[in-house]
């Protein structure tokens, strides 16, 4: 019996989008890239824009793809959630035309995707976010049963964000706090970040959170790397503390760059218990 599987690629953070078949599946690899992979724009009620996306076939298998619209929101942990366009506050998907909608991607191929933003004139101030998702269809059936073996099928995203106006960043650090947890017999401590956003657009957070001892020195430093977040939406950024930890007073100490004009702080201090 030919196996079919399923392999989802969501590539947000790189600066290549790819897939490639597992080792010992038959047939050649599939790798596929795709640029930009998050755009920013800013734009004004009633204003319309266009731009594009590359997607690119460096593998030596051709491949059908089709392209639809969506808009998404995120978990408190960062995952990604997507939604019929028109759904949300602050979606922007019912704003967007692509075209091709599908498209046909040879070996060595490159396609580009045009899309048009048309901003309703009624549009209020604030910051909105969509996607563009391109997904991989399957092969047609009697290529399956000709022998292919395994077949991947993938997911590619480019994330929009759209900015109206001039709205404000209104970025807080909600909770700082470092607590234990069991893995087996063992206890180790876990740093968790809550970031809040109380305005009307995104804002993202780079920056680090450290922990020191009573006397000041460093135990360790740990990096917020750029994450969004969105308006109404907490977000927890999450790290496992490495260095054991003796009984004792520690504080943590974050310092965050959300885009505004000051960055953000925050101190607590924390004791670990003995024994």
């Amino acid at each position: 019996m030919k196996a079919l599987t399923m392999f989802t690629a969501l590539t947000l953070a790189a600066a290549t989008a790819w897939s490639q078949e597992p080792t010992g599946s038959a047939g050649p690899p599939m790798t596929l890239g795709i640029s930009p992979l998050r755009a920013e724009l800013k734009i004004g009620p009633g204003v319309d824009t266009s731009q594009a996306v590359r997607i690119s076939n460096t593998g030596q298998v051709a491949t059908q793809i089709h392209v639809t619209l969506s808009d998404w929101t995120l978990s408190r942990t960062g995952d990604m959630q997507f939604t019929k366009p028109g759904n949300g506050t602050f979606g922007c998907g019912s704003w967007l035309k692509v075209n091709p909608t599908e498209f046909s991607l040879g070996p060595a191929g490159v396609q580009l995707v045009r899309y048009t933003m048309s901003v309703p004139a009624a549009t209020s101030e604030g910051g909105y976010h969509c996607a563009i998702v391109f997904e991989t269809l399957p092969p047609p059936k009697e290529q399956l049963s000709a022998g292919t073996g395994v077949v991947n099928l993938v997911r590619m995203v480019t994330t929009l964000y759209a900015t109206v106006g001039h709205p404000p960043i209104v970025a807080r650090i909600k909770r700082l706090e470092m607590s234990p947890r069991k893995t087996g017999r063992k206890t180790i401590y876990e740093i968790v970040t809550e970031f809040a956003n109380e305005g009307t657009t995104q804002y993202r957070v780079s920056g680090d959170v450290e922990l020191l001892d009573s006397d000041g020195r460093s135990i360790q430093k740990l990096e917020y790397k750029s994450f969004p977040v969105l308006p109404g939406i907490a977000r927890e950024a999450a790290f496992a503390v490495d260095a054991p930890l003796p009984p004792g007073q520690y504080l943590l100490r974050a310092i965050v760059d959300v885009g505004a004009k000051e960055r953000l702080a925050a101190e607590t201090k924390v004791h670990v218990e003995g024994g």
